[in-house]
């Protein structure tokens, strides 16, 4: 089964296998190559999650998500 998957988030990160895992689901019309479909961003989540959804390109909802982040701040993750 292939997910069609064209825009998906991550929040928190290890060594960054489920974010690759993820971005090789992500069909090619969702963009360009594997090292193009991803932006990663370090930071504070929640600081940066106020920043993604002020821009106008993230006004849709994300087709996934996936949170390995500080498990205490779920709930304001998912009030973005």
């Amino acid at each position: 089964m292939r997910l069609k998957l064209k825009k998906t988030i991550e929040i928190g990160v290890f060594t960054g296998y489920s974010l690759f895992l993820t971005a090789l689901t992500i069909p090619e019309d969702g963009q360009a190559r594997v090292d193009h479909k991803i932006n990663f961003i370090e930071s504070e989540a929640l600081s940066v999650l106020d920043q993604l959804l002020k821009d106008s390109e993230n006004e849709v909802n994300f087709d996934y998500a996936f949170m390995d982040a500080d498990k205490d701040n779920y709930c304001n993750y998912m009030r973005g």
